[in-house]
C-alpha cells in the first residue's frame, strides 16, 4: 500500500512503454488501461475509507535497463577501464618509447638479446609486462588509492591521446 494514499499500487507495465508481458500495447488499449487504473485508485464514494493498519514502506520501481548498476559498480568499471589504459601506456613506455630506449639497450648489452636473456625478453614482451603492471596498479589501488588513481588517470589520458593521434593523424 502506498503510504500517502492508502491504496495498493497497480502494475501498469514497464517504463519502456511495454505491458507486463513485454509487448507494446496499441494506443487505445493503453488509454483504456490508464482509465482503469484511475478508477481502481479512486475511492468508492459509498464506502468509508479506512487508513491502513501500518503504513507500508515506500517502494521504488526501476525501469529495465536504467539504474540496475550501483554507483560502486560503475566506479569499478571506470577504474578497470582507466587501469587497462594505464597498463597499456606503461607497456608502450617500457617497450617502445624512445625515452626508455637507452635503458633497454643497456639491459640488452649486459644481459644479452631477448632470445638468450629472460630480463631482455621481459622488456620486449607486452604480455609479460602487462601482467606485472596490472598487478602493480591493482595493489596500488588498494594501498594508495588516491595517488594510484591520479597516476593511472594520467597514464590513461596519455594512452588515449596516443591512440587517437595514431588513428586520426596516421
Amino acid at each position: 500500500m502506498s503510504a500517502s494514499s492508502g491504496y495498493e499500487p497497480v502494475d501498469v507495465g514497464h517504463c519502456d512503454g511495454t505491458g507486463p508481458l513485454g509487448h507494446r500495447e496499441p494506443a487505445a488499449h493503453a488509454a483504456q488501461r490508464d482509465r482503469d487504473v484511475d478508477d481502481q485508485q479512486r475511492p468508492d464514494p459509498t464506502t468509508v475509507a479506512r487508513p491502513p493498519a501500518a503504513p507500508a514502506a515506500p517502494t521504488t520501481q526501476r525501469c529495465r535497463g536504467s539504474g540496475d548498476m550501483s554507483d560502486r559498480s560503475i566506479d569499478r568499471m571506470s577504474e578497470l577501464m582507466v587501469d587497462g589504459l594505464a597498463t597499456y601506456r606503461l607497456v608502450k613506455l617500457v617497450r617502445d618509447d624512445r625515452i626508455t630506449e637507452p635503458v633497454r639497450e643497456s639491459v640488452i648489452e649486459r644481459q644479452g638479446p631477448p632470445e638468450k636473456s629472460k630480463i631482455s625478453y621481459l622488456l620486449n614482451c607486452p604480455w609479460c609486462l602487462s601482467i606485472y603492471f596490472g598487478v602493480a596498479l591493482t595493489l596500488g589501488r588498494r594501498r594508495f588509492p588516491a595517488t594510484t588513481g591520479a597516476i593511472a588517470r594520467s597514464l590513461a589520458l596519455s594512452a588515449m591521446t596516443g591512440i587517437a593521434t595514431t588513428r586520426l593523424d596516421g
